[in-house]
């Protein structure tokens, strides 16, 4: 086993003291140390024992990393930046800017952008409580006092048609009946396909 900072990739006879490292990340610093894993099947001794060689391939030439004791783990945020990153979140405020607040107030979090989205997914799969994404849509229906209609499929139950209005939209239609404004947010989602769609006949 050798040491993952080695230069075994790059040649064995590469002087690595003009070597020039431009704009690069690598932790690569020619270090030789290695170690060999034996199994030793003598009458008197059996047994896997490490070996290390007595040269210069036997040490390290660089420090160890040292890792500072109770870091926070790399994998969330603290309890109190989350209760703030769900406040502003509610506020509708964009994740860029909730990230950049929550860097200058948490900085002990070592925040990224990858806790925050993962923060609002587990939130919107909390909400859900197990529901699909239309039964999801539904509750929520219900919860806001919508009046919604649907259309299912009679052979596979799948939802083909819906429609939803708010209970206030209903008042403001019959006080001002004469104008209708629709908005058909005409291929804005992901199957490409428009919102709302208009049927009329003009038969008498």
């Amino acid at each position: 086993m050798r040491c993952n900072r080695g230069e075994r990739y790059r040649g064995e006879g590469r002087d690595l003291s003009v070597a020039e490292r431009v704009a690069t990340k690598t932790k690569a610093c020619g270090c030789r140390a290695k170690i060999k894993l034996m199994f030793l099947d003598y009458p008197d001794r059996t047994g896997w024992v490490i070996k290390a060689d007595p040269g210069v391939s036997g040490m390290h030439n660089h420090e160890f990393i040292h890792y500072r004791e109770g870091h926070q783990p790399v994998s969330g945020l603290s309890p109190a930046a989350k209760v703030f990153a769900r406040d502003m979140m509610k506020s509708h405020v964009r994740l860029a800017s909730i990230m950049k607040v929550v860097n200058e107030r948490f900085p002990d979090d070592h925040p990224n952008m990858r806790h925050l989205y993962n923060l609002k997914e587990n939130d919107r799969r909390e909400a859900m409580d197990g529901r699909d994404v239309m039964q999801q849509f539904l509750h929520l229906a219900r919860e806001h006092n919508y009046i919604f209609w649907i259309r299912q499929d009679e052979l596979t139950n799948v939802m083909t048609q819906t429609f939803m209005v708010h209970l206030r939209l209903t008042d403001i239609l019959r006080t001002y009946p004469h104008v209708v404004t629709m908005d058909a947010t005409y291929k804005t989602n992901k199957y490409n396909m428009p919102f709302f769609g208009a049927h009329y006949d003009d038969t008498l």
